[in-house]
């Protein structure tokens, strides 16, 4: 299985592909997505949706993780980030991908242990599970820990499945 993990940001958009097969879980690949600050909104959500769609066709994953809305600072941030979350929602949908969110103590929970756990620890341990052999961008690192997410609550539905 192939999951693309999304950390959607108003400014930033953290991604990364994670494989999972027989012998465990592999990262693949993994970046952010910055589009310039200095173009209209509209502009840069077309950045990111568009930056999003090519990497669904290049590794074709099975499943899209996303964070989902967190109370910004503010309206307007939240609701930059819903934006957000919609073209990444569309880009999935038109390769009939399903969407899964996690909440943000959910995702810290299933990688760190804690779900409190500050955004230095998720990092820490992303990079650890995975052995990326390099540090990752804060968002990057989100990114993965919301794939891993999707795998461990994967594996754990599967778990109580065989046990009914």
């Amino acid at each position: 299985m192939i999951v693309l993990g999304v950390d959607p940001g108003e400014n930033i958009t953290g991604f990364c592909i994670i494989e999972e097969d027989s012998s465990g879980q592999k990262w693949i690949y993994g970046g952010k997505i910055e589009p310039p600050k200095d173009v209209p909104f509209p502009a840069r959500l077309l950045t990111t949706y568009r930056h999003i769609k090519k990497v669904i066709l290049e590794y074709e994953p099975d499943q899209v993780a996303i964070e989902g809305i967190v109370h910004a600072k503010n309206v307007r941030s939240t609701v930059g980030m819903a934006h957000v979350r919609g073209v990444i929602a569309l880009a999935a949908a038109e390769k009939d991908l399903s969407v899964f969110e996690y909440t943000p103590s959910e995702i810290k929970q299933s990688v760190v242990g804690n779900g409190s756990a500050s955004k230095q620890q998720v990092q820490y341990m992303v990079e650890k599970i995975m052995k990326t052999g390099r540090t990752l961008s804060p968002d990057e690192a989100d990114a993965l820990a919301v794939g891993l997410c999707h795998l461990h609550r994967k594996s754990l539905r599967r778990l109580e499945e065989s046990k009914t």
